[in-house]
């Protein structure tokens, strides 16, 4: 599944479509629906290979090898740079030796951190060219028709057919508390029959770069047809992923 975005990072804004992780709709540098205001993109500064350190106690979100990554993109190539500018460390508006310095000063001398966004995800304070295409780390939630992915569908992947009445449980991340706000569809050819959910639990702790461990059970509906169906779950409204399932022979 995808989601459709407006691409407006600096030219004329054009529609896309772009499928993030594990099919979830991820929307790229600048997006916005056809109403709504341009979102600046998200970052944290410093962190260049886009890594999930969480900052705990006295280590820092940012490490030795963030300055690799930056270190590797100027002088041997072979890498993309995510978000260019969570690699301008400085703040410059531009990408030098001078980025990586500063970056280990801090880590190993401790001298100044990183300028803002820094230690917490933000917005760019400062006008500049370099831009950021997309910060797994530091993800929008889904706000109307400007939105990251936030619902993700990650399994199980079936290993049966299925039946009317029976159970299935959906697993992932970012399920909704609230029932209504998950909503499984089995689709095929055009047709969509819902299917009831009748239970829902959360894990303890977030996974980084995921967020909260979700499971969803849900009952299998009357009126399916063909052999092989796929369930499709909108989590407020967004594709969060989709499953093929076989129906068991009547």
């Amino acid at each position: 599944m995808s989601q459709s975005c407006w691409h407006g990072g600096g030219g004329p804004s054009v529609p896309f479509t772009f499928a993030g992780i594990d099919g979830a709709p991820v929307c790229g540098q600048r997006y916005r629906s056809e109403n709504e205001a341009v979102y600046p993109p998200r970052f944290l500064r410093g962190n260049a290979n886009d890594s999930c350190v969480p900052f705990v106690g006295d280590s820092p979100p940012v490490d030795l090898s963030d300055a690799i990554t930056i270190l590797t993109w100027l002088f041997l190539g072979g890498i993309e740079l995510s978000c260019l500018d969570a690699a301008d460390v400085d703040d410059s508006g531009s990408i030098d030796i001078t980025d990586p310095i500063y970056l280990l000063q801090f880590v190993f001398l401790g001298q100044a951190p990183p300028p803002s966004p820094y230690p917490d995800c933000g917005e760019d304070p400062s006008e500049d060219q370099l831009g950021c295409d997309v910060s797994q780390p530091c993800r929008r939630p889904c706000r109307g028709g400007v939105c990251f992915g936030i619902g993700i569908l990650t399994g199980p992947f079936p290993e049966k057919c299925i039946s009317a009445g029976e159970r299935i449980l959906l697993e992932g991340y970012n399920f909704s508390s609230l029932f209504s706000e998950n909503r499984a569809v089995f689709t095929w050819q055009g047709n969509e029959v819902p299917a009831e959910a009748i239970s829902i639990a959360f894990g303890e702790a977030p996974v980084p770069c995921r967020g909260r461990p979700s499971q969803l059970v849900v009952v299998v509906p009357d009126g399916i047809e063909p052999r092989s169906v796929h369930l499709v779950l909108y989590v407020r409204d967004i594709a969060a992923g989709a499953l093929t399932y076989d129906l068991c022979e009547p």
